[in-house]
């Protein structure tokens, strides 16, 4: 299942951008791809309180706490395989 989220929005000559990708994969043979989270924001020091810009601000929270336990499932799973990873190559420096 692959959820991507992006909000653009220009205020006043400033651009900002939140972007979400979501990607969860329930096969266990795809680790690496288990989820992946990419928040990106360019504010410029301007985070508006009205508008477009400042409604999509209000929707960051809310997607974050919906998605929370994905997020903490897919990191658990991902710390896994980083953990597995590092042991793997620490016993092929010993041999």
């Amino acid at each position: 299942m692959y959820h991507i989220f992006s909000i653009h929005s220009s205020v006043g000559g400033h651009h900002v951008c939140f972007q979400f990708l979501v990607i969860t994969n329930n096969t266990a043979m795809n680790m690496v791809e288990q989820m992946s989270l990419l928040y990106e924001c360019v504010s410029f020091g301007y985070i508006p309180k009205s508008g477009i810009a400042g409604f999509c601000g209000r929707l960051i929270p809310i997607f974050l706490r919906i998605h929370q336990n994905d997020f903490q499932s897919g990191c658990k799973i991902w710390d896994s395989h980083l953990q597995w990873r590092s042991d793997l190559l620490l016993k092929r420096e010993i041999l």
